[in-house]
């Protein structure tokens, strides 16, 4: 077995003819291609795996550049598989002779339906993000609307109070407030003589 090394060349990282391979067969790409040409194989079709390895790097890229199209074309069609593995499961339940078989059958239509009804609601997300409507206390009154598009989305940073930060050295500096029309006037308090009070 050859070992696996990673040779150091200064500040670049020169990798071996053996981890570059082991990089590349590993890689999810060259997995799921190797996956894809098994399963393809019950169809009677030879797929080459090089060739799907190519094609699901160009559909990844396509994805990381926001082009979404592949997912959307997928989900639209499993809906439609789905739906129809229901229909072919609930009809042969009804020819069931026995209770039993009938319960099985009828339950493995009813999860196809399921699955169906999730699979519809992963497009309808992905083509029209969900909307939040969150109430914001001490801010804004009543509700506000928040959409959580991805390429929409923004981070925000909540950041502390200001003035606890600024080394004021114990100071008040707010600006002084203007005296209201409603304040109520103020007056003098009345003396008071400790010494006529013999319990002071």
């Amino acid at each position: 077995m050859t070992k696996v090394t990673v040779k150091k060349n200064k500040d670049v990282t020169v990798k071996t003819e053996e981890r570059k391979k082991a990089e590349i067969e590993l890689s999810p790409g060259l997995l799921n291609a190797s996956t894809v040409r098994t399963y393809m194989a019950a169809f009677g079709n030879d797929v080459d795996v090089i060739e799907a390895f190519a094609v699901l790097k160009e559909k990844s890229k396509r994805i990381n550049d926001g082009d979404l199209s592949d997912l959307e074309e997928t989900l639209a069609a499993q809906v439609v598989s789905l739906n129809t593995i229901y229909a072919a499961l609930a009809q042969r339940a009804d020819q069931c002779k026995f209770l039993d078989q009938m319960e099985v059958t009828m339950k493995l239509a009813l999860r196809a339906q399921a699955q169906c009804a999730r699979t519809v609601e992963a497009l309808a997300s992905l083509k029209t993000p969900a909307t939040v409507f969150a109430k914001q206390a001490n801010i804004a009154h009543g509700h506000q609307q928040v959409n959580n598009a991805p390429s929409l989305a923004r981070k925000t940073i909540n950041s502390p109070n200001e003035l606890l930060q600024e080394d004021n050295h114990g100071m008040d500096t707010r600006a002084p407030t203007k005296t209201r029309r409603n304040d109520t006037k103020m007056e003098t308090v009345g003396k008071i003589h400790g010494t006529q009070d013999g319990r002071r």
